[in-house]
């Protein structure tokens, strides 16, 4: 199963920065399951033809202005040592930008 993470740009872009601080406790929390992941009781999966999704409420509601993120969607693609690492690098420059 091939998925995409989300960019340090498409993070930028839609203002995700606080599900990505929400998402790191959450790691221990992803399990994969046949249909997708189990992340904090929600499922994620994710669909060749539509991107992520999530059963979250946040999601149900706000999923497609949000590119299809959530927290729970982070979670999974935090799992990747590489693209953690990139990330929170990314996050610590944008927090330094913000001060």
């Amino acid at each position: 199963m091939t998925y995409i993470a989300p960019s340090v740009e498409t993070i930028s872009e839609l203002r995700l920065w606080p599900f990505f601080r929400r998402a790191l406790p959450l790691l221990r929390e992803v399990k994969q399951i046949p249909a997708g992941w189990s992340v904090h009781g929600h499922l994620v999966e994710w669909h060749d033809a539509g991107g992520w999704r999530c059963d979250c409420e946040n999601w149900e509601r706000y999923g497609r202005d949000q590119g299809g993120i959530c927290k729970h969607v982070l979670a999974v693609c935090l799992r990747s040592e590489s693209y953690r690492a990139r990330i929170i690098k990314a996050a610590e420059e944008e927090a330094c930008r913000s001060r």
